[in-house]
């Protein structure tokens, strides 16, 4: 029995590309956070990404059949997204802001439930969370392929069915090529 939990161990294999970029998205955002170049804070940073890194890869080990890759079209979709979804952000912040400040504070607070044909968990966790960082929307739920999202108003439910930013997802994760 030892002999076969051994094999299995062995036959599991490290995403090396993965941890590469988890560990330079996580040095990005101790960067961003810290704000120092200090040697201090970038030791800091670094020690703390490798024991996330190497927590991440032990975790995840052997989950994936095929290591991490990213294009160049990725990484520029990305990128892309990232702009959009600030834009985004700005201008649900004042719509929020009008329908607050509004004598009659007209408010028509629903659930919406939408289906997705994402096909990866990275790529529904990362609409989710975008809708979420959206004022007026809150993703509620995300179980499997359905988002529940709870809306402030009529309308920022209807537009969050038809968001352009979902097709930039697809595409982003190869869906659309």
């Amino acid at each position: 029995m030892l002999a076969r939990e051994g094999q299995l161990v062995a036959n599991k294999k490290y995403d090396f590309p993965g941890a590469v970029l988890i560990f330079i998205l996580l040095m990005g955002f101790w960067l961003l956070l810290s704000g120092s170049f200090h040697w201090q804070h970038l030791l800091t940073g670094t020690v703390f990404s490798l024991i996330l890194t190497v927590a991440w890869a032990e975790i995840t080990i052997g989950e994936h059949p095929r290591a991490t890759s990213l294009s160049m079209r990725q990484v520029f979709l990305f990128i892309y997204y990232m702009i959009c979804l600030a834009v985004e952000v700005l201008k649900a912040n004042i719509k929020v802001a009008v329908i607050v400040l509004h004598p009659r504070l007209p408010i028509s607070p629903g659930l919406v439930i939408m289906r997705n044909e994402l096909k990866h968990d990275l790529t529904r966790v990362l609409y989710a969370n975008s809708i979420t960082l959206t004022p007026g929307t809150i993703t509620v739920d995300l179980e499997g392929d359905l988002h529940i999202v709870h809306a402030f108003t009529r309308g920022a439910g209807v537009d969050v069915q038809d968001w352009y930013l979902f097709k930039i997802v697809q595409k982003l994760e190869g869906g659309d090529e």
